[in-house]
């Protein structure tokens, strides 16, 4: 690629990159052991990569989706394995992975950037990319969306080289991620079999796409298309929200509302403050900057092509009734950062001036955020965990025993993670020892005695023996409560003998 043709050689833009680098790496790896977010879905994640390894095996089926009782495919689960090994089990190797991708991603845009507008626009994106605090949270965690904006930013430069099968491929691990991301690939593939209008390309682009998603199709082909079924029953399904809620047209103003807030200003992250007028001048500055960018110029045609994604995103996304949050999105981080960009390639000095107004004023609305983010108390997630885990394998010593979480708390994957690394790990079958994990309370005699205790199925099913208790929708049998015990911050660990 051009773009990529001795980069070394310019003193200035190896300047730019290495700051880039150190910037994007500042706000990506800081504390990053302390602060990556490991808790309920992300316990699920590393337990399956972690078998895995552990049995040699790999699993074809990958995350469950939030609604409609469907899952992905399994690609995620292969990209922690190697972070998992790197880093000797611990979860911040999936993690720092994904902060690599993170740092990548910055990088790349400084180059689509500087390629489609101006370098000022290249480097401007690159600083949102790295300076935002919705884009730095969502990518210096493991979890299956955040890889998206990374892909997204590699498919933006498959389709600008019109390779099909690269972009295939890609389209085809987006689609493992996270099906709204699928919206982002239907936008260009459409324009890219407009554009080539040729058959070769079509089929290397659907070949492309197979070969990297096979191993959701195997199990889809093995298991009577259990997951495409779920899929379109959900979205033929007029359960899909509340037929109350807002219109169709109400959802596509609300979703690009939610782009500017959400996307741009980070409303999420900063106690959902977006205040009205930086909403304003961001449209503000997209109008502008689409108004004045040169005529029948590359950077024009690019912008109303990241415009034409962001409008398809939005209309796409407004079919489904349920709230849209910035990881179905993932996929506009790069597009969001580069359309900001984009007007530093403006014809009029008035918008260049205004955009770099915006700029600051963005800046001094994100920056302490994300530098807060980055100074924040240590979520320990992992030390629960690993305290939890301890105490248990102590307190059992050789016994058999079963674990659960209490059923007003979350799911005990993170506390299962580390019990099966130790020598005594829990069991399937029903034990004289049990242990409820308690989280924000002490354990009382209501969470022992519930019918309900053992009705819940493996967090994934490629985790049913590791689920760590029987499977009882209604288990009667007596159980006494001998102690509950507050182990690390807010956790609780009750010991109940069964049978008695």
């Amino acid at each position: 690629m051009a773009i990529f043709k001795n980069p070394l050689t310019n003193l200035r833009t190896t300047i730019i990159v290495l700051g880039i680098l150190l910037l994007s790496s500042i706000t990506h790896f800081y504390r990053i052991n302390q602060l990556h977010t490991f808790h309920n879905d992300e316990g699920r994640d590393a337990m399956i990569a972690g078998a895995m390894i552990e049995t040699k095996s790999i699993t074809l089926l990958g995350p469950q989706t939030s609604v409609g009782n469907m899952y992905l495919g399994p690609i995620y689960y292969y990209f922690m394995v190697p972070g998992l090994i790197l880093s000797g089990g611990d979860p911040v190797g999936p993690a720092i992975l994904i902060a690599i991708s993170g740092v990548l991603t910055s990088l790349g845009l400084y180059f689509y950037g500087r390629t489609k507008f101006s370098e000022k626009a290249g480097i401007i994106a690159a600083l949102v990319m790295s300076l935002s605090p919705i884009f730095v949270h969502y990518t210096k965690s493991s979890w299956n969306p955040n890889l998206i904006p990374f892909i997204a930013l590699l498919m933006l430069f498959a389709y600008d080289k019109k390779w099909s099968v690269i972009l295939g491929i890609l389209g085809g691990i987006l689609f493992q991620l996270h099906y709204v991301a699928m919206l982002f690939f239907l936008t260009l593939t459409i324009l890219h079999i407009y554009q080539t209008r040729s058959v070769k390309s079509i089929a290397l682009l659907i070949v492309g796409f197979f070969v990297s998603s096979l191993p959701f199709w195997l199990f889809e082909i093995r298991h009577d298309w259990v997951n495409m079924q779920a899929f379109f029953n959900f979205i033929l399904s007029s359960r899909g929200g509340d037929q109350n809620g807002p219109s169709y047209i109400a959802r596509i103003i609300n979703n690009g509302h939610k782009i500017v807030t959400d996307l741009v200003l980070s409303k999420t992250l900063t106690n959902n403050i977006a205040p009205s007028s930086l909403t304003w001048l961001t449209v503000a500055l997209v109008g502008l900057t689409g108004l004045t960018l040169p005529k029948k110029s590359v950077a024009r045609d690019t912008f109303r092509f990241l415009l034409l994604i962001i409008i398809v995103s939005v209309i796409g996304t407004s079919l489904l009734r349920d709230a849209i949050h910035p990881h179905y999105v993932g996929y506009l981080f790069p597009v969001v950062s580069l359309i900001i960009g984009a007007a530093y390639a403006s014809s009029s000095r008035l918008v260049k001036a205004y955009a770099r107004f915006f700029f600051v004023i963005w800046a001094i609305h994100s920056v302490p955020v994300t530098y807060a983010n980055m100074t924040a108390g240590d979520s320990f997630q992992k030390l629960k965990g690993r305290e939890v885990a301890g105490y248990i394998m102590r307190d059992a010593g050789s016994s058999d025993y079963n674990v659960v979480a209490a059923h007003d708390n979350s799911r005990e994957t993170t506390y299962l993670f580390y019990l099966h690394k130790l020598d005594n790990p829990p069991v399937n079958d029903e034990a004289r020892l049990l242990y409820i994990i308690c989280e924000d309370r002490p354990c009382i005699e209501s969470d022992v005695n519930s019918p309900g205790i053992f009705n819940r199925g493996p967090a994934h099913p490629s985790l049913a023996s590791y689920l760590a208790h029987p499977y009882s929708p209604d288990s009667r049998t007596p159980k006494t409560l001998v102690s509950s015990t507050h182990i690390v911050y807010g956790v609780w660990v009750a010991r109940v003998i069964v049978g008695e």
